[in-house]
């Protein structure tokens, strides 16, 4: 009975800290969740006594444990907040190399740590390996069915960790379509390219790499004359 009703307390002390609505790093909400659940347990003192002692060490043991194991999973520097809003579990501002959670990554009871330890290295990708700014919004390129193809910068931003980090059932259909489109490019001209086009900022490098690359492709593609000769030196 104790324990239930400590878990109970816990959780709704959680649930609180969750609605509260401050957007705070993931060390300050663990430590307003004990805080909370030590103003909580010495009202109820007030009122109890010695009765509730049994359930009140409970309850702050709970309160600990459950700031321990999110440490565990998540970066203790990056904030929380409604990141569900823009329909994702979490993001990284590349102004300031930040990143949020979304609130549910505070549950109380976390259904899928694994999932989270996933978003956790999808947004490190974010910070550690991606410039933020890019040169060139969108390159063009020929798939492998001889189609010309445009490809956004940002779908690339987006495959990078999507396809390094997460598993499919992680992604939405959205994110999904980055990563096809990515793996799509990286079929051309590989994943280095990207990833160092990526990394340095530099997307006009890596057109112009394509368009050396690609050169007699992308002429058949948009319907332009290639002399014979230059057929012949193509790969």
């Amino acid at each position: 009975m104790e324990t239930e009703l400590a878990d109970s307390i816990a959780q709704d002390i959680v649930t609180a800290e969750q609605q509260n609505g401050q957007e705070v790093t993931v060390d300050q909400f663990t430590a307003n969740v004990e805080a909370r659940a030590e103003a909580q347990i010495a009202e109820l003192q007030e009122l109890f006594g010695s009765q509730i002692d049994v359930v009140a060490g409970q309850v702050l043991d709970n309160v600990k444990s459950y700031g321990a194991s999110r440490t565990e999973v998540l970066d203790g520097s990056a904030y929380v907040g409604d990141a569900h809003a823009i329909g994702a579990a979490a993001y990284t501002n590349m102004a300031d190399r930040s990143v949020t959670y979304d609130t549910s990554a505070l549950d109380y009871q976390l259904k899928d740590e694994g999932y989270w330890k996933r978003v956790n290295e999808h947004e490190r990708i974010h910070q550690e390996e991606q410039a933020g700014e890019y040169n060139l919004q969108s390159v063009i390129y020929v798939d492998q069915s001889g189609v010309l193809q445009e490809t956004e910068a940002g779908e690339l931003v987006e495959w990078q960790p999507s396809s390094q980090a997460n598993i499919p059932s992680d992604l939405t259909a959205e994110y999904k379509g980055h990563v096809e489109a990515g793996e799509e490019l990286a079929d051309v001209v590989g994943d280095d390219q990207i990833k160092k086009a990526l990394k340095s900022g530099d997307m006009e490098g890596l057109q112009e790499e394509i368009l050396d690359d690609q050169k007699v492709e992308i002429a058949k593609a948009i319907g332009v004359e290639v002399p014979e000769d230059e057929y012949a030196m193509a790969p």
